[in-house]
């Protein structure tokens, strides 16, 4: 590599750089060759330091190239820098001594000086050359831009805090793009706030004074502006997240500062803290380096031991967290997905992550090496994002530092755009006060498949003044009301010619009435964490929203645990010290406030379960795996999101450690892989695995579940998709076919992750057909759909009942008195069932708004993974009540101190077969007061062998589905466990259905 001679003084040195910078640009106007040039003013200047040896000179190692990933519009320019990371790690400009070149020059040219030119819209890739040493980094020419938006769209900040702008471009063909790095940034009240203007600091704004300031962004002749609102609020109170980490050596770990203000906001002062790592073990004369700590958090694992972060910001020390490194050593890059089809015209995002032996994960997406086997049909910018060229495949291929590779395989296919399907909709309500509603956007192809296209489209509001939506690329599709302007503005979605239907988003006059804090009486051990949930209630009947991400959160007691108002940890708990008397964590927003109880103990993780067991997976299709912990107080808890996944053979299948998938497996190639999990608890590993079998059979044959459904109008209907496959093998696909209505304005049926294959129903009419595809019937083009029928009329509420979740719709009330008793470690779930006038009586447990008289004895959940979901606060009574069309109904609840005695797992005498639907198995307790409740999400679930699979996922736990097929008719055996306490139940195993 080239050294840098250092041996001038500093302005000589500067001199000789402005002189050379002078005389290259003379000499490449004469023609000589520059790179000659360079190379002979360096020979100089090593002969001039003595033949260039001595211990002064350090080597280039590492070129970075900026603005990256860059985005520019037809008719404007760009200056690049080009920075040299040498060896002693410092920096330095080498701009001018660099070979500039464009991969596609047809797209873009750059100068000898570094200024990008754009000639027509494309990709290409900038790269800089020094000796041998390359930097690069993607360039995307677009249109002319027709706006410029801005995000936050009313952004605040405290006086001498900062907040990031991000301006987003809307360009001439109606795609978006990311311009913060490129765009001019200037503020037209610099006394009030001034923004930045150069490098990282592009669009951070300072606070200066109290007052409001205009700050405005400009980019090819297009400005837009937006007033940032400068409060007096000043700092209460500052926390470090996380808590504590393990990272291998070599690896970096992120650390954030937090400060919560007295007006209850909260900032992420990261950038203004000063940080420090200091080694606390091993203890050795000289200290060694545990870790070492950027001024932006950023901290690098150099040895093995312990170190203490520390940041100081305003004269405020919080308490210090821990970086734990191990000897872990690098086992594999995930490259996720591992597959996927890419129609021409979209993009395709990969994530990268690192896996170390010890389980440990690092997202090295943004750092990698990303590379693509044929350009031709597919190429991939410096973060992993896809954009294909031509029909055909292509290997991606991420490296890291240390040129070790994971790779995913993309085909490129001819699908076009069929529709697109915004959710949620066709009417959506929000109460005024920057309240937020994630719609996303699902394209619905050709070739009957369908993708998330949420971050692809242009979305639009009709009347922003009433709501707006974000284009922003981290906030894509988010919707936010107006402070105080209540009305209603129409969201649609556009991607090239297509748009979606109109989605009605009303925003309602309503105050904020409540906030109830999930889980309310939660039981955690000692070094473990609880992730809280805040939902808002409304004055009106608005439905109730999840205001997690905009509370500030708070401990009462913080020697006991502390809760996160990070933004990529909001609401999560982590314990310090074991209490037995509960400490209370608050949501507050506004002037409302709500709380949980928070007991810790000295409960650990024993055991991890996978499931389920011994499963077969088909070529290209996926399967979600759950991770359930044991602890040592016999409590059970879903770790799926905590543990690391890690595959024996990614050839034959992949799993995910991506956050929103953790575990979920895609098959490969044929033969069985070993999936397991695992976590480092003091020291020593807990996993758990299962076996899973990639085989080549085929699809045959889809069941819609219900089949047949008279709805009232207003009212939601969930779907089930099981495919039978050609080893007479099945498998629920819900999530995985494209859901369809033959008349959307009689119902329409999502295709969104979160709520997929549920139809909402629209007008009165039908009935219509549900359909859902996946692939094609073998052999043919045809397409393989599996339908239901379905009938909306108008029928009204004639009365609510609530009931015990151990009971359903059709189950009598029973006699006497009703009341549901729920000890403390437990929680309990209700349902609740209306008879219409149409003489039926309906499931709408997920329909009704649940509520508690007293939220001090017990809580209810509303959100969509425990609606109905009643926990425990204090032992006393209280009622909670279910509404929906102006009726409702309620149900007594207390709350005991009794504990388990036993368990019974029902019902019995069940058969299951290859192409039937699953069946749900209840445990129901008995505790030590003699009563009785049904804790089937409370314990852990089992099957004796891989025909069968059970689930311990939230929201089926207990339900028990066909898995491989049996062979010889057998019973298998179901068990339900909490800790010590177990019992079991069999169902009879058959491949087929005895003919009738």
């Amino acid at each position: 590599m080239q050294r840098i001679p250092q041996c001038r003084e500093p302005a000589a040195a500067a001199a000789q750089q402005d002189s050379g910078s002078y005389l290259m640009d003379k000499r490449a106007a004469t023609g000589f060759g520059l790179r000659a040039f360079i190379m002979s003013m360096l020979l100089a200047l090593v002969t001039a330091c003595g033949g260039g040896g001595g211990g002064g000179e350090v080597k280039v190692v590492t070129i970075s190239v900026t603005p990256a990933n860059a985005t520019l519009g037809l008719g404007s320019t760009q200056a690049y820098v080009a920075t040299g990371n040498m060896s002693n790690g410092s920096t330095r400009n080498l701009t001018s001594q660099v070979a500039w070149s464009s991969t596609s020059p047809a797209v873009a040219s750059i100068s000898a000086s570094g200024l990008v030119t754009p000639a027509a819209t494309g990709n290409t890739t900038i790269r800089a050359v020094f000796d041998g040493v390359t930097g690069s980094t993607a360039l995307t020419v677009v249109p002319g831009y027709k706006e410029i938006q801005i995000t936050p769209a009313t952004p605040s900040v405290a006086k001498g805090l900062v907040t990031n702008l991000t301006a987003t471009s809307v360009n001439r063909d109606d795609t978006t793009s990311t311009i913060t790095a490129t765009a001019s940034w200037s503020s037209l009240n610099p006394t009030i706030a001034v923004v930045g203007n150069l490098g990282a600091n592009k669009g951070r704004v300072t606070g200066v004074n109290v007052g409001t300031a205009q700050i405005q962004v400009s980019a090819n002749g297009v400005q837009s502006t937006v007033t940032v609102t400068v409060t007096n609020a000043t700092i209460s109170s500052v926390a470090l997240t996380p808590a504590t980490a393990n990272v291998g050596r070599g690896g970096t770990q992120k650390y954030t500062a937090t400060a919560t203000l007295s007006d209850g906001s909260t900032s992420d002062v990261s950038s203004l803290a000063t940080w420090t790592a200091t080694t606390t073990t091993p203890v050795t004369t000289p200290a060694t380096t545990v870790a070492t700590i950027s001024n932006v958090g950023l901290a690098t694992a150099r040895e093995i031991g312990k170190a203490r972060i520390e940041a100081t910001v305003s004269g405020f020390t919080p308490t210090p967290v821990e970086m734990v490194v191990t000897a872990a050593t690098f086992k594999e890059i995930q490259v996720d997905p591992a597959a996927a089809n890419v129609p021409r015209g979209l993009t395709q995002q990969l994530t990268a992550t690192s896996v170390l032996t010890d389980g440990t994960t690092t997202d090295i997406t943004a750092t990698a090496n990303w590379s693509s086997s044929n350009e031709a049909i597919a190429t991939v910018s410096t973060t992993g994002l896809v954009t294909p060229v031509a029909n055909g495949s292509a290997t991606i291929t991420a490296r890291d530092g240390l040129l070790r590779t994971g790779t995913a395989a993309i085909t490129v296919i001819d699908a076009t755009l069929s529709s697109i399907q915004v959710e949620p909709g066709p009417a959506v309500s929000l109460p005024k006060g920057g309240f937020t509603q994630q719609f996303t956007a699902t394209g619905i192809f050709s070739d009957s498949t369908t993708r998330d296209l949420t971050s692809q489209v242009l979305w639009t509001s009709t009347v922003p003044a009433n709501a707006s939506i974000s284009n922003a690329a981290a906030t894509k599709g988010l919707a936010t009301s107006s402070e105080n302007s209540p009305g209603t503005t129409n969201i649609t979605a556009k991607l090239g010619s297509m748009t979606s239907p109109v989605t009605v988003l009303t925003v309602s006059n309503a105050d904020l009435a409540a906030i109830s804090v999930t889980p309310a009486n939660p039981v955690v051990g000692l070094g473990n964490t609880q992730q809280f949930t805040a939902t808002a209630s409304f004055s009106d009947a608005s439905p109730t929203r999840d205001v997690t991400q905009r509370a500030t959160w708070s401990s009462a007691d913080e020697t006991v645990a502390t809760v996160s108002n990070a933004a990529d940890s909001k609401g999560l708990a982590v314990t310090q010290s074991i209490s037995a008397t509960p400490v209370a964590i608050s949501a507050k927003l506004g002037s409302v406030t709500g709380s949980a109880n928070l007991t810790v103990s000295n409960a650990t993780l024993l055991s991890i379960e996978v499931s389920p067991e011994d499963s077969i997976l088909p070529k290209t299709y996926t399967r979600a795996l759950q991770a359930t912990g044991t602890y040592s107080d016999g409590s059970v808890k879903d770790v799926t999101d905590i543990v690391t996944w890690i595959s024996s053979n990614s050839s034959i299948a992949t799993v995910s450690n991506v956050a929103g998938s953790d575990g979920v497996v895609r098959g490969g190639s044929a033969g069985t892989a070993r999936i397991t999990a695992g976590v480092t608890v003091n020291g020593a590993s807990v996993n758990d695995f299962t076996n899973v079998t990639v085989s080549d059979a085929v699809l045959e044959s889809i069941t819609v579940t219900p089949g047949t459904v008279v709805l009232p109008l207003g009212i939601d209907q969930a779907y089930t998709a099981t495919g039978i496959f050609s080893d007479d093998s099945s498998m629920d696909l819900t999530s995985q076919v494209t859901w369809s209505s033959s008349d959307s304005n009689v119902a329409s049926i999502s295709n969104a992750a979160a709520t997929r294959g549920q139809a909402t129903s629209n007008a009165v009419g039908g009935p219509i057909v549900i359909t859902a595809t996946k692939g094609t019937i073998a052999g043919t083009t045809t397409p393989l759909t599996g339908t239901a029928s379905l009938r909306v009329l108008l029928a009204t509420v004639d009365t609510i009942t609530v009931k015990p979740d151990s009971q359903t719709c059709a189950t009598p009330p029973p006699a006497g008195d009703d009341t549901v008793f729920l000890p403390k470690a437990f929680t309990a779930g209700l349902i609740a069932c209306a008879s219409y006038s149409d003489g039926v009586v309906r499931n709408v447990t997920t329909q009704v708004t649940w509520s508690s008289d007293n939220g001090d004895v017990v809580t209810v959940g509303n959100d969509t993974t425990n609606r109905g979901v009643v926990s425990p606060v204090t032992d006393t009574r209280t009622v909670v009540r279910a509404s929906l069309g102006g009726k409702s109904d309620s149900i007594p609840v207390e709350v005991t101190n009794a504990t388990l005695v036993s368990i019974v797992v029902s019902p019995a005498g069940q058969s299951i077969f290859n192409n039937t639907a699953p069946i749900q198995f209840v445990a129901t307790g008995t505790f030590s007061d003699t009563r009785t409740l049904a804790i089937t999400r409370h314990v852990t679930w089992s099957a004796s062998d891989n025909t069968v699979t059970v689930s311990n996922a939230a929201g089926s736990q207990g339900l028990v589905s066909p898995g491989r097929s049996p062979g010889l008719a057998h019973d298998v055996t179901i068990t339900a466990a909490r800790g010590s306490i177990n019992d079991t139940e069999t169902v009879n195993r058959r491949a087929n259905a005895p003919a009738p």
